[in-house]
């Protein structure tokens, strides 16, 4: 397994800055230097470095984080299979609360999505179905994301709600009734709604190397909230990073 402070800390947070493509046939590779805050309550924020190596072309994407492969049904409308590792979860050793705690792992998922795009921007429906057998759920998003350039500058945002079974959550922020303590009661949550808002900001250095920043907040359910081991209403991450394409 993946160590868990690099995996959860830094990889999901790669494919925030990383993941997004600005030429059709691509490779590029990179570091950066990573900010995350956990919604657990007691586990800290981490400050971490992590490399990256991505390949994009019309119709592939391919880097460390997913895969995903798109076919243009019409001049405006896209659909897409995908593969892609989710990064939620923790060690019983993150925090003295969650002491006695089974980790909560990573997954594997698979789903489709459905694109449409205009001058205005794109929209895009997706499921996720975990097949790796960690939480055993899906998880259905809604966004809409807009891209912006601006001479050397690229600036994208992307805005959306996802909607997570009952599964997904249960087993990540969820305490089963060997885990329950005199301080931290079972808890069995079910589906839950956040919201999310994320911006990429890329500057062309030269022809080869960019500049990455990148902000990620989500807004935590009430569902997931109420968790006994769950301390704030968000999640958070930020990271500045350095690419190569060639």
């Amino acid at each position: 397994m993946l160590n868990r402070k690099y995996s959860i800390f830094s990889l999901c947070v790669a494919s925030l800055v990383f993941s997004v493509p600005t030429f059709a046939d691509e490779r590029m590779f990179g570091v950066g230097a990573i900010a995350v805050s956990t919604p657990y309550k007691g586990a800290d924020t981490e400050v971490l470095a992590v490399p990256y190596f991505a390949y994009y072309t019309d119709n592939l994407e391919l880097d460390i984080t997913h895969i995903k492969y798109r076919w243009a049904v019409t001049e405006s409308i896209d659909f897409s299979l995908a593969g892609q590792l989710r990064f939620d979860g923790y060690s019983a050793s993150d925090s003295e609360y969650l002491t006695g705690m089974q980790d909560r792992d990573m997954a594997f998922e698979v789903g489709a999505s459905v694109s449409y795009t205009n001058e205005l921007g794109q929209l895009s429906l997706a499921f996720f179905n975990d097949v790796s057998g960690a939480h055993e759920g899906n998880e259905v998003t809604l966004s809409y994301n807009k891209r912006y350039f601006l001479d050397k500058a690229m600036l994208h945002f992307e805005t959306g709600v996802a909607f997570k079974n009952a599964d997904l959550v249960k087993y990540y922020y969820g305490v089963e009734l060997d885990e329950a303590t005199s301080t931290r009661p079972a808890y069995k949550p079910g589906a839950a709604t956040s919201a999310f808002f994320a911006m990429t900001l890329t500057y062309q250095l030269s022809e080869k190397l960019q500049l990455l920043s990148a902000l990620k907040y989500e807004t935590l359910d009430k569902v997931i909230k109420d968790s006994p081991i769950v301390s704030e209403n968000y999640a958070a991450n930020l990271i500045i990073g350095l690419s190569y394409s060639f």
